[in-house]
């Protein structure tokens, strides 16, 4: 449907900070368990972000074609 309304923005902000702190944590203490599951919890987060984003918009569609429910 590439609607992305449902998805909450500050929450997936949140996480995003929340990922990159653990990840700057991992990489300070060289924790290779911590970076690399949070390498990939930051890659999935900006995914998300990135459709919240391009899909987030209330669009109405341009092409509103009229069936016979709504023309009765």
């Amino acid at each position: 449907l590439k609607s992305a309304r449902e998805i909450s923005l500050p929450f997936t902000l949140l996480q995003l900070c929340g990922g990159t702190m653990w990840l700057v944590y991992g990489l300070i203490l060289s924790l290779s368990a911590v970076i690399i599951t949070n390498i990939f919890n930051v890659v999935l987060v900006c995914i998300i972000l990135y459709a919240k984003v391009k899909y987030g918009k209330s669009t109405t569609p341009k092409d509103t074609k009229k069936t016979d429910a709504t023309i009765r």
